[in-house]
């Protein structure tokens, strides 16, 4: 699978729908079954489950002109200069991908995302205004729990038989996280 990266924009980021819209169109596209079936087996026939992973793409925030999202060391911020770098791509040309998404109404919804390695302990992405902060496991705990659901997929086995999920939950307050996690972390079924 040929990937390549397109340069950041700041209008593809804002055309994204928010955490609450995106869930609606994932069920009406039984993005469950997309993601565990169709998109697994894309993944590791093509031998880059190592790298990358399958993301539901959604927004945190609006950014404003020339700004771009960042990751560094566990942080995301908006920056209008380059630093960190991207961990989540929007639609990728590569023909297989591309077609299965479109086939499926899944484009626009669906991206990749960086594969951060086997054996790492987690993290959960907790968003506070315009700043995306990751926690570990350990601190994730001590946030009110709340409804999770599955935002991205890896495809090693490592992250498989270990029983980890990528979740997006919302605390009382309303605030939206994100982040790779083992389910029992959260103290929520699988």
């Amino acid at each position: 699978m040929a990937i390549s990266v397109a340069d950041y924009s700041t209008s593809d980021f804002n055309s994204l729908l928010d955490y609450a819209d995106a869930l609606p169109v994932f069920d009406g596209l039984d993005g469950d079954r997309l993601a565990n079936g169709a998109m697994k087996d894309l993944f590791r026939r093509h031998n880059v489950q190592g790298t990358i992973g399958l993301a539901l793409l959604h927004k945190h925030f609006n950014l404003c002109d020339g700004e771009r999202v960042t990751d560094l060391r566990g942080t995301s911020n908006p920056v209008t200069f380059e630093l960190g770098e991207a961990s989540t791509w929007m639609f990728s040309p590569e023909p297989e991908f591309s077609k299965l998404l479109v086939s499926m109404k899944a484009d626009g919804i669906r991206g990749l995302c960086s594969y951060s390695g086997d054996g790492y302990p987690g993290r959960v992405e907790f968003t506070v205004g315009r700043s995306n902060v990751n926690l570990t496991p350990e601190e994730a705990n001590l946030l009110p729990p709340a409804g999770t659901r599955e935002a991205a997929w890896f495809y090693t086995d490592d992250f498989m038989d270990r029983g980890c999920k990528c979740n997006c939950f919302k605390n009382e307050k309303d605030a939206h996280s994100h982040g790779y996690t083992a389910s029992s972390w959260l103290g929520v079924e699988a």
